[in-house]
């Protein structure tokens, strides 16, 4: 009995300590009646207000609504009449002739603009002939066009035309855009919504309102009554957001109840005020201080105050721990992007040789003495590819079959310098193409190769193998050239395990370097080779074609 006594007594001891448990009795015997008298008569009101401000704002968004649909339907009908009902139109888009067809594109021009004037449709519109890239914008302002046909260029550049209405921004403005395309001609405008949102803004009469137009309902904003309108053509949404202070914060200024708990609270305010103070204030000023000492950057500060209830103890024990991880990562984050740093450095040292460069312009220049432009253009193709391969969007790891389109574009190139002297054979698996490499990993080693071994007066054979088996990956490139001796291999072998580059090395050590970088300590670079038989280049590491699936 005495033992389960003590037990009662340490649960109800670790029970009391709790600051929901304080908080709770503090708000009970101190402010619980004046408190839920106000909520009553408080959620009676906002709930009322609530409803009426519902239902005014949302009439006040359906007229808007209503408007910009009207807006959007006349400006739609209006591009299909001028599509397929101007004969000046219709003859401009069959014309041949670039005379004749100038001249309907003036016409056409100017049909359409008159009429600018007379319809409430769209702010802008325009045509774009794809098969002449002629672009055609009409505006009511007799303004510079510019800056609306660098929009639509860009939009037909970077492939981001959505077909019907969609959301867009033109130079920090939103507009509702509007992209049809039939046969060879793209059409379309778009409608600023600035104007439609400062107007609604306007009507809904609040000082604080603000609205926003998006293609999905409006997310939940903290403090903020979210009020929602959806058109019925291109499924956009206006979104009113209400302040709720504003709003209700005149209900509880009025009520005339919730001032007098107001009063009451007031008179046992100082009481209230010290019991929180002491289980609540004090624990939370440690508590941030501890955490602008972190803001400025001292991650090795500690909280070593004691707190009045197990929350706070644990909170401390959190930020300790949470400040004592942070700074491990830290340390570690900083020393693994100075290696990403140095790596990504290396990587281009050993990517861009200006060997490579100028021996492709002095190939170049040999051509075009020749008048050879077909092979010429074959060429630059291949560098244009090289080049974009290269300074890829930030990429780390890319598809092999992209290393296998540059490899195959690198040695057409060495062909037109060596004929009849390299023959190249590709055995792969087909997991192969599904794996994801380093950009010009195997590129350089067959790059090396043409350097080095291959001669005008022979053919060199190369082989290049890839691999898959149970998630590893094996790479083997090979020449049947005059290989490499003992010792020179033996001294290679000790550079790469040691890490130690110099400059006639440091293709190898870096190679492996990345390997290792991307695929742990598991990848392997082993040479092989015997003087006057060849060498074989073998890359190993492992690769789970699962996690891209």
């Amino acid at each position: 009995m005495k033992k389960k006594w003590e037990t009662a007594k340490l649960k109800l001891k670790g029970f009391s300590r709790k600051i929901t448990t304080k908080l709770f009795i503090a708000m009970l015997f101190l402010v619980l009646p004046v408190n839920l008298f106000a909520v009553i008569l408080n959620s009676r009101g906002v709930k009322t207000m609530g409803e009426k401000i519902n239902m005014s704002v949302s009439s006040v968004m359906k007229n808007h609504v209503t408007l910009l649909e009207n807006k959007m339907s006349v400006g739609s009908y209006w591009l299909w009449y001028m599509k397929y009902n101007n004969t000046n139109g219709i003859a401009m888009m069959h014309q041949t002739d670039d005379e004749k067809y100038e001249y309907y594109k003036i016409l056409f021009y100017y049909d359409f603009k008159k009429m600018l004037p007379l319809i409430d449709g769209m702010d802008r519109y325009f045509f774009f002939v794809k098969n002449r890239e002629d672009l055609i914008v009409w505006r009511e302002e007799n303004k510079a066009l510019s800056e609306e046909k660098a929009f639509i260029q860009k939009e037909k550049e970077e492939g981001t035309w959505e077909k019907g209405w969609s959301l867009k921004n033109i130079n920090g403005r939103d507009i509702l855009c509007l992209y049809a395309e039939m046969n060879d001609v793209v059409y379309g405008g778009w409608i600023y919504l600035d104007v439609i949102q400062k107007k609604l803004e306007q009507d809904i009469q609040y000082e604080k309102d603000f609205c926003t137009f998006t293609n999905k309902v409006g997310e939940e904003r903290q403090g903020k009554i979210r009020i929602t309108a959806q058109t019925k053509t291109g499924d956009i949404y206006m979104n009113a957001y209400l302040d709720e202070d504003e709003i209700f914060g005149r209900i509880r200024d009025a009520n005339i109840y919730i001032q007098a708990g107001t009063i009451i609270t007031l008179f046992l305010f100082p009481l209230l005020y010290g019991v929180i103070h002491h289980l609540l204030i004090v624990p939370l000023k440690s508590l941030n201080r501890a955490l602008k000492h972190v803001e400025t950057g001292d991650w090795d500060y500690r909280i070593t105050e004691s707190a009045h209830s197990s929350e706070y103890e644990n909170s401390f024990q959190a930020f300790n721990l949470m400040a004592e991880n942070i700074k491990i990562l830290k340390i570690e984050n900083y020393e693994k992007e100075l290696e990403k740093e140095k790596m990504e450095l290396k990587t281009l040292q050993l990517q861009i040789r200006p060997h490579f460069l100028l021996n492709a312009f002095n190939l170049l220049y040999t051509l075009a003495e020749r008048q050879e432009n077909s092979t010429i253009q074959e060429i630059i193709l291949y560098l244009s590819d090289y080049f974009r391969h290269l300074f890829r969007s930030g990429k780390n790891l890319e598809l092999f079959q992209r290393e296998q389109y540059v490899i195959e574009g690198y040695i057409k190139l060495a062909k037109v310098s060596y004929p009849d002297s390299i023959d190249i054979e590709y055995n792969y698996d087909p997991e192969i193409m599904f794996v994801r490499v380093p950009p010009l990993l195997l590129h350089n080693f067959i790059e090396n190769i043409v350097k080095h071994v291959v001669k005008k007066e022979c053919v060199t054979h190369i082989s290049i193998v890839g691999q898959y088996e149970e998630q590893h990956v094996t790479f083997m490139i090979m020449d049947d050239g005059p290989g490499i001796s003992e010792e020179r291999l033996r001294d290679l072998e000790a550079y790469m395990e040691s890490g130690t580059e110099d400059a006639s090395h440091i293709g190898f050590v870096n190679s492996l370097k990345r390997l290792k970088y991307f695929y742990g300590n598991e990848a392997r670079l082993t040479i092989t080779s015997a003087p006057q038989e060849g060498t074989c280049i073998t890359l190993t590491f492992p690769y789970d074609l699962e996690e891209i699936k």
